[in-house]
């Protein structure tokens, strides 16, 4: 029997502190229903500029939209512009073109004296060996003809 009892103690106890986090609960809630109060009567109060602020970018935007008919206007007049620019690039890109393969026969003809002057370097250095074995030889003469 004085388990029971000890079970139901226990069981009080429990629903007393269950009973205190409800109540706790219960006054956050209504602390945060305060809030939340506040913050609606804020949000009314930042509507009503917001719809200031509506009106006044309706003013803005009609000069915005006067301001574009005469952008367009200029546009107008840079598209004129850019279209005899484009002519005279297609003149620049021809012009650039014939440039570019002259360069390129250029690169070819400096190949060419490249590889023609090697040889003739070869050619060159022949010769010098050539006049060495002779000079060589010459010495060599004249000492056999001093002996």
């Amino acid at each position: 029997m004085e388990e029971i009892l000890k079970q139901i103690l226990n069981e009080l106890q429990i629903l007393i502190g269950r009973i205190g986090g409800l109540e706790q609960g219960q006054e956050t809630m209504a602390s945060r229903l305060t809030a939340l109060e506040q913050g609606q009567e804020a949000m009314a109060s930042r509507l009503t500029a917001l719809e200031q602020g509506q009106e006044t970018m309706a003013s803005r935007l009609t000069a915005l939209e006067q301001g574009q008919k005469a952008m367009a206007s200029r546009l107008t007049a840079l598209e004129q512009g850019q279209e005899a620019i484009t002519s005279r690039l297609t003149t620049l890109e021809q012009s650039l073109y014939k440039l570019e393969k002259g360069v390129a026969n250029v690169k070819k003809d400096v190949k060419k004296i490249r590889t023609e002057l090697r040889f003739v370097w070869e050619d060159i250095k022949k010769l010098d060996d050539r006049l060495t074995t002779q000079e060589g030889e010459l010495v060599l003469l004249k000492r056999l003809n001093k002996v």
